[in-house]
């Protein structure tokens, strides 16, 4: 997974990303949450992580942290 890649994940596991039809964006992390269906898929977790992970050295750097990026984190915790 590249860096846009990783951006793009987040974006739609956090239902930020602007095609909220794309079946990674309703079927995603926060879209299998919200509302809760009773079905939760790991690999979206996985995903997640996989692109923390990715964006990692990125996100270190506060001076220029994706504004993106930072909407779809945000997203995640409130």
């Amino acid at each position: 997974m590249t860096k846009e890649e990783a951006k793009e994940a987040l974006m739609h596991h956090s239902f930020t990303h602007e095609d909220f039809e794309h079946k990674k964006s309703e079927r995603g992390f926060l879209g299998a949450l919200r509302p809760f269906k009773g079905n939760l898929k790991e690999e979206n977790y996985h995903e997640v992580i996989n692109a923390f992970k990715i964006l990692a050295e990125d996100l270190r750097d506060i001076e220029k942290v994706d504004r993106e990026v930072m909407s779809a984190i945000w997203a995640f915790v409130t």
